[in-house]
């Protein structure tokens, strides 16, 4: 019986040349013109009661419904169905989005015919892989016969553990897994926890110390009429190289985006500021404009690294004590203006200014951010609620609105992964990004998030932090020192990209500084013994001699040792910002997303005017 094959393309000249290749490849193949059409064919076939298609071309840039729509009601209705993203080299983005959706595999326009047929073949050998383990799967729970046959063919590591933990029973590809053989291991504690119906990872050291990673599914049988628990275990060590790999990809690409996107940013805010010449009504409207889309660019690729981040587990996080209003407050200037604009009210109920709670402060931020954007972006009339709730060792921060709500079945997803991939609750909206953020970040600080909506009638979110207990609290601070040169003092910025320097430079000269430059290290270093500046902005990433260092030497030597540093940071890391802190910065700000009013609040808390 010939293998379905089903063409979802817009452009008729692909969906012929590819039909008629597969045909002669020896496939049954359907086309359609749209993502609709497509949908359709699959319900006629399935009403019908035929062979289901195997596999799905799809194009991901179409009309009305595109690839990545397409993708989700196939994974929905049809998971078994293979779907493979046809996409142009501009769409590398949603290919790598569908990825992350279930689909199989990307091949670009044009289309390299053997590159498809490959995919192809790949995705077939998988769905019969998967159609024989669902088959052996199946057998097992027949009887104790079938189980011993399945299990020895099997092309997973098949144990059988009673239920004190001990190895009854291990099949070939266990013992080729452990790099042991069978009598190692029978009688043998098991030695990982074994939970029916969950799905686990777990580390495997081999004989001889290599590491693999593998995926236990864990089903109840019987052995010899008692109780057991049935284990499979697939070697999911390649795979998991695979999702790194997308997510280093991921990452990397982030990270090369956002500095070009700061510099931008930094240029628009001097011209915003009159740094240059006098600018028209027509000219300020254009730039503000391009502020607000560069700095959405800017938050989005900041968005992306933290997932990137989260997934790699590579983020960390800084708790101290802190009064929950000032987080309150760090996370609503930003919104009191646009609050205004839209003519909401604004209510702060039960606002402690005392409580005290364990939380990473900028993180603790950016979560509250996040809710605090999506109520002002979907609230139309009506009010922004903030209140403080204490219970037992927990402070809690609820954020209502009057907006438009969400409807249950989103509200189920709205702070996992899924709803990333599948949209966000409200049309033209990006908070599937900061709410999966939110709640990832919570977590971090052993605190946690949640929400309750009704459609129509608003939302209401529910941060919950750990109190403080400990009545003793130690605060990093700097003290003020007078300044030395101009009428507000002499700034060093030791700083390797030309085009912040600039922007840093004209901030400073413009607020009464005398700024001096260093474009490296050892440069910076020489710069600060020779003229001992009232204040250092320090990049952590620079040649000849990386910020650490140069953080070191200004700490160790008895001139430079009392200046203060605020480091600067492109990438916003906490681990490279806690170290610099360790090292004896006073401060960080991170490029692009502090705005120059905010860094010079910065900088005159560690410093004084001479007037």
């Amino acid at each position: 019986m010939k293998n379905k094959i089903l063409v979802i393309d817009d452009e008729e000249i692909i969906r012929k040349r590819l039909g008629k290749l597969l045909v002669l490849d020896g496939y049954e193949v359907f086309t359609a013109e749209s993502g609709e059409q497509g949908l359709n064919i699959f319900q006629r076939i399935k009403e019908k009661k035929q062979d289901p298609i195997k596999v799905a071309l799809v194009d991901v840039k179409m009309p009305k419904m595109d690839g990545i729509e397409v993708i989700e009601e196939i994974k929905k209705s049809i998971p078994q169905t293979e779907v493979i993203i046809i996409t142009g080299h501009g769409s590398i983005e949603s290919a790598i989005q569908a990825l992350r959706m279930g689909a199989f595999d990307y091949v670009t326009k044009p289309i390299e015919y053997d590159e498809l047929t490959l995919s192809i073949s790949r995705a077939l050998e998988r769905q019969d892989i998967i159609r024989k383990r669902e088959q052996a799967e199946e057998a097992l729970k027949t009887s104790r016969a079938s189980l011993y046959s399945i299990a020895e063919k099997s092309a997973d590591g098949i144990i059988v553990v009673d239920r004190k933990g001990t190895i009854r029973f291990i099949n070939r590809t266990a013992e080729v897994l452990f790099r042991r053989k069978k009598e190692e291991l029978i009688d043998k504690l098991f030695g990982y926890p074994a939970a029916t119906g969950e799905v686990t990872e777990l580390d495997i050291i081999r004989k001889g110390g290599e590491a693999r990673i593998g995926e236990m599914r864990v089903v109840q049988t019987e052995w010899e009429r008692k109780v057991a628990h049935l284990v499979s275990i697939r070697d999911i060590t390649e795979r998991k190289e695979v999702e790194q790999m997308k997510s280093d990809f991921v990452s990397l690409v982030s990270h090369q985006l956002k500095t070009p996107i700061a510099e931008i940013k930094g240029y628009i805010e001097n011209m915003l500021a009159g740094l240059t010449d006098e600018l028209t009504v027509k000219q300020k409207e254009y730039l503000q404009e391009m502020y607000k889309i560069s700095s959405m660019n800017y938050h989005l690729i900041s968005d992306l690294l933290n997932i990137s981040r989260i997934e790699r587990r590579v983020i960390a996080v800084d708790i101290q004590s802190i009064k929950l209003k000032e987080i309150i407050d760090l996370a609503l200037r930003d919104y009191r203006k646009s609050i205004k604009e839209k003519e909401l009210a604004l209510n702060l109920e039960e606002i402690d200014d005392e409580i005290m709670v364990l939380a990473d402060k900028d993180k603790m931020t950016e979560a509250l951010k996040n809710v605090v954007d999506n109520a002002v972006k979907f609230t139309d009339k009506g009010s922004i609620t903030i209140r403080i709730k204490s219970e037992e060792s927990f402070a809690g921060v609820e954020v209502v609105d009057t907006g438009k709500g969400i409807s249950p079945d989103l509200l189920n997803k709205l702070f996992t992964k899924e709803q990333i991939l599948s949209g966000s609750p409200i049309t033209d909206s990006v908070c599937g990004l900061g709410l999966y953020i939110a709640k990832e970040f919570m977590k971090l600080q052993y605190g946690d998030i949640s929400a309750t909506s009704v459609v129509g009638k608003g939302s209401s979110f529910i941060f919950k932090v750990p109190l403080e207990r400990e009545e003793e609290r130690e605060w990093r601070g700097g003290e003020k020192r007078e300044m030395n040169k101009s009428k507000k003092g002499t700034i060093l910025l030791v700083e390797d990209k030309a085009g912040f320097r600039r922007i840093y430079h004209d901030i400073l000269v413009n607020d009464g500084y005398e700024a001096l430059e260093a474009e490296d290290g050892e440069a910076g270093w020489e710069l600060a013994k020779e003229k001992k500046p009232d204040l250092i902005l320090l990049d952590l990433v620079l040649p000849k001699l990386n910020g650490f260092e140069v953080l070191k030497r200004i700490r160790a030597h008895k001139q430079t040792k009392e200046i203060p540093v605020i480091i600067l940071s492109v990438l916003g890391e906490q681990k490279d910002i806690q170290k610099g802190l360790e090292l004896g910065a006073n401060d960080y700000t991170v490029k692009g997303l502090y705005s120059s009013r905010e860094i010079l609040r910065k900088i005159s808390a560690f410093c004084v005017s001479k007037v």
